[in-house]
């Protein structure tokens, strides 16, 4: 084979990976940035175009010369062995970046879980993300708001709304999404995947849902502790929802404005 086409065929990458060399705090020994590695001549270099360069040298096309007079089947396995092992580095450099967010993140945990979805790097990274089934929410960091929350009975219902899915401390609440407020399109979670449906039909059975709720868990302690003006405003405000299963478009409008709201927030 002539020195030409050697070299060519040594500055394709695929003879190359990258490698984190360990840092010796005892002995200051070692370096803490990534290096690129060639796998025939057994060193490395801390830029790329220093390993391109090396590739052009005597003493790499030496060694290569020696790698390929071997047999063909083992020269084979040899690059199959290397198209791994540079595959198992990049797996551990997107580990180190992981490992870097995560150390600036707070830890949280969630109760009510329905749902999973898992990221594992390596066997020694698990990053899970809870997000409860639309009409599943947790409502138990509500508990001692949502009596006051009726008492306001024109704002209650978007207000609630906001609240319970677009609460930056509480993620496993987030499964509903209006993805651009120009198009009648809007997703909701199953439990397993996101489903797009009519915006109009989710938000009016999520306020029938909403009502329904609000009745059968706080009816009793809300008329209790109300006057009768606000629990006449209440029956009419709810009267049709909860009688006849519609919603009026100012309602609707009102809780689409909350959810548009809603998601800004948790973009600032």
């Amino acid at each position: 084979m002539e020195k030409s086409s050697k070299m060519l065929k040594c500055s394709n990458l695929n003879r190359f990976k990258k490698i984190k060399i360990p840092y010796n705090k005892m002995s200051g020994t070692g370096a803490k940035e990534v290096k690129w590695f060639c796998e025939t001549c057994q060193c490395s270099f801390q830029r790329r175009f220093a390993l391109e360069k090396h590739y052009k040298s005597r003493k790499h096309l030496q060694h290569l010369e020696q790698v390929e007079s071997k047999p063909d089947e083992l020269v084979e396995l040899r690059r199959k062995n290397e198209e791994l092992e540079i595959q198992v580095q990049d797996l551990k450099i997107e580990m180190e970046k992981l490992k870097t967010q995560i150390s600036k993140k707070p830890k949280r945990s969630y109760s009510n879980s329905y749902h999973y979805e898992n990221c594992t790097i390596n066997n020694n990274i698990q990053l899970n993300l809870t997000i409860n089934p639309h009409g599943a929410e947790n409502w138990d960091y509500l508990k001692d708001e949502v009596l006051n929350l009726m008492k306001g009975v024109n704002t209650c219902i978007p207000e609630m709304v906001k609240k319970l899915h677009f609460n930056r401390e509480h993620p496993e609440n987030h499964n509903l999404k209006l993805p651009n407020k120009r198009f009648p399109d809007m997703k909701t979670f199953n439990g397993d995947k996101w489903n797009t449906h009519h915006k109009k039909d989710v938000i009016e059975a999520l306020i029938i849902q909403l009502v329904d709720k609000l009745e059968d868990e706080y009816g009793d302690d809300f008329r209790n502790q109300s006057t009768r003006f606000i629990q006449t405003l209440w029956e009419q405000k709810t009267g049709q929802i909860i009688s006849e299963q519609k919603v009026d478009r100012d309602l609707r409008r009102q809780v689409e404005y909350s959810i548009i709201d809603g998601q800004n927030d948790l973009k600032d």
